[in-house]
């Protein structure tokens, strides 16, 4: 059958941790971000150390299929999946790693291996990173000449077809879609390691279509905010004509009357982002956003 499922190894603790590096600084502690993409959950157990009680990882596991012995059904990866947290402990993704080989029959398996992980990332964008993480050590599984990743990208171009139906019926799923699609282009790489420049054209398309939005919410801008400081280098790089396009329309959206005070410190602090190049904000930038964030939300600036 030429099936060939064998995923990339465990994710190990230090891929997850990069998480915290770069952007840590710029995503606004303290000024009331607490959905944010990039932010770490204080409540959530350390990567590596699975949590005790009702979130050991022993709880999202069903006993016949503890270790893989036996038959695996797509209940039990769905099971598995849904109950991974932002930050997943290594034994609960190596477990899902045994899983997946064992589930990993066909085609049609691994279409609906890539769909549990895809459907998870649409119903809370806060797994976004985590779940592109995932997808990127599976990115090669193989079956009957069918690939993870193309299966998964596949999912994706439906969605972005039909963004503007998905944002009409429900923003927080476009937006989980969008972060998604981010994370996929920052984490999953193709063969020779570098970015799937496809997605770029894309994801300019639904930052634009946030951007242009009537009835866009900060919400929105803030998660275009936090995913330019993940991969706005990269999508520079690829294409430059393009980042300037976006860039223009969030000057005209900072000027004109189209935003709210928290939705225009957004956007100003994205730009000042772009023209340092996105790399890390001094401390005392960061402390200026996280103020006046603060100011905003306490209703101190009209």
């Amino acid at each position: 059958m030429g099936i060939s499922v064998r995923l990339q190894g465990p994710v190990p603790a230090s891929t997850f941790r990069k998480f915290d590096l770069r952007k840590m600084a710029t995503v606004g502690r303290g000024r009331g971000r607490g959905r944010g993409l990039l932010m770490v959950k204080k409540e959530s157990s350390p990567v590596g150390k699975p949590e005790t009680g009702a979130g050991d990882a022993s709880s999202s596991v069903t006993p016949a299929t503890n270790g893989c012995k036996n038959a695996v059904t797509l209940d039990d990866i769905e099971h598995v999946v849904n109950n991974l947290s932002c930050e997943p402990p290594e034994n609960e993704l190596k477990n899902l790693q045994q899983m997946a080989e064992v589930f990993i029959k066909d085609k049609d398996a691994l279409m609906k291996f890539a769909s549990a992980i895809y459907q998870k990332c649409l119903s809370d964008k806060e797994f976004a990173r985590a779940g592109s993480i995932i997808c990127s050590q599976s990115a090669t599984v193989e079956v009957q000449g069918q690939k993870f990743r193309n299966c998964l990208l596949s999912l994706l171009q439906k969605d972005y077809k039909g963004r503007e139906e998905l944002r009409d019926s429900s923003k927080e799923k476009f937006l989980s879609f969008f972060c998604f699609l981010c994370q996929i282009f920052n984490n999953m790489k193709t063969a020779t390691g570098d970015h799937f420049e496809a997605l770029c054209g894309p994801i300019f398309d639904c930052m634009g279509m946030i951007l242009d939005a009537d009835d866009k919410n900060d919400d929105e801008l803030e998660n275009l905010l936090l995913q330019m400081q993940a991969i706005g280098t990269e999508l520079e790089r690829i294409s430059f004509e393009k980042m300037s396009d976006l860039l223009e329309k969030v000057r005209s959206k900072i000027i004109r009357d189209g935003c709210s005070p928290r939705g225009r410190c957004t956007l100003l602090e994205l730009i000042e982002s772009y023209a340092r190049k996105w790399q890390t904000m001094p401390n005392e930038v960061t402390r200026y956003y996280c103020d006046t964030m603060a100011d905003i939300l306490a209703g101190m600036v009209v």
